[in-house]
């Protein structure tokens, strides 16, 4: 553990995490390294006892932790704290991601991951397997765990594009963003999975290279965004659908890339179901503003609904909505 200004830097967001944040904070002040590091915590207006524990850390260790404790939630409003208030406050040269539920576990972490950076200057992430800790009894598993990953070591952009490979409290970038490339001018609002964006983002600079160490623990429980979405949660889709259908979108603006169609689809129809069954008429709403995913959900009901009325039934929905 170091003080002082430095070129490694974690950078973490925490909302409402007052049963883990200790034991992430804990794991970053573990690691060793060689030489000064920075943590920089943001907290997005947590209602419990969050930001009290990360403001007793910070003034234990008041030249290595860097705090920013919001009064207002900004996700509430459509806003990423990392976008506009943790990004922004870090110039180091190399920056892991570990949020506040989850936690780092090899106390060298750190260093494995900027000697490779350092030695590999062609490479912009370094990224390793996780523990992934379920909270329901669930057994314990190894992310990630598809064949094709598992073998490599060394993959691109196009593998990225393809599917999200790599948790965020394993990842270490090069980082990209400066005064020039903001994360403001780079990152889109209001979308999921944001950290999948931003692991585009830093591919665009250089290939991504796997260490095959299990390094930290990737914590699932039942407030967690995709534990919801496991769940098959009718409020999942309601908070986060059109988020996850912008996220495609934006995936096929930027990198003309179309493997994400599907999937934009089936969110759009299951958004179009959940909605339909919970009478909640302003989700169709919000997917009027996408024609086509909207004329894809209304062939889907009448496919699952072949004996109703539908013209009547479409109807009543879209005068509703």
């Amino acid at each position: 553990m170091h003080s002082g200004k430095s070129r490694i830097a974690i950078a973490c967001t925490t909302y409402n995490h007052e049963k883990y944040i200790a034991r992430a904070i804990e794991s970053f002040l573990m690691q060793q390294v060689s030489e000064p590091f920075e943590i920089h915590i943001c907290d997005d207006a947590s209602t419990d006892n969050t930001q009290a524990i990360i403001t007793a850390y910070q003034k234990k260790y008041p030249h290595i932790i860097k705090a920013n404790l919001l009064r207002k939630n900004l996700w509430q409003k459509g806003y990423a704290i990392s976008k506009y208030v943790l990004f922004p406050a870090i110039s180091a040269e190399y920056v892991a991601l570990c949020e506040g539920d989850d936690y780092f576990t090899d106390p060298l972490k750190l260093q494995k991951q900027v000697d490779f950076l350092d030695q590999h200057k062609e490479y912009a992430i370094c990224f390793h397997p996780v523990k992934v800790i379920h909270d329901n009894g669930k057994k314990a598993e190894i992310f990630p765990d598809f064949p094709d990953i598992v073998q490599r070591n060394s993959f691109t952009l196009s593998d990225l594009l393809i599917k999200n490979f790599i948790q965020t409290n394993s990842c270490m970038y090069r980082w990209r963003f400066n005064a020039v490339d903001t994360p403001q001018k780079l990152i889109p609002d209001a979308m999921l999975p944001c950290d999948h964006w931003w692991h585009l983002l830093h591919a665009e600079k250089g290939k991504i290279g796997k260490l095959n160490e299990i390094m930290s623990v990737y914590n699932r429980h039942k407030n967690g965004i995709w534990t919801m979405n496991e769940d098959n949660d009718p409020t999942w889709y309601f908070n986060n659908a059109i988020l996850h259908i912008n996220f495609c979108l934006e995936v096929e603006k930027k990198y003309k890339n179309v493997h994400y169609s599907d999937l934009k689809k089936n969110l759009a129809m299951n958004l179009f179901i959940v909605s339909l069954e919970h009478q909640r008429y302003e989700f169709i709403a919000e997917l009027k503003k996408y024609p086509e995913l909207m004329q894809y959900a209304l062939e889907m009901l009448k496919k699952i609904n072949p004996d109703q009325d539908m013209g009547k039934l479409i109807k009543f929905i879209l005068t509703k909505a």
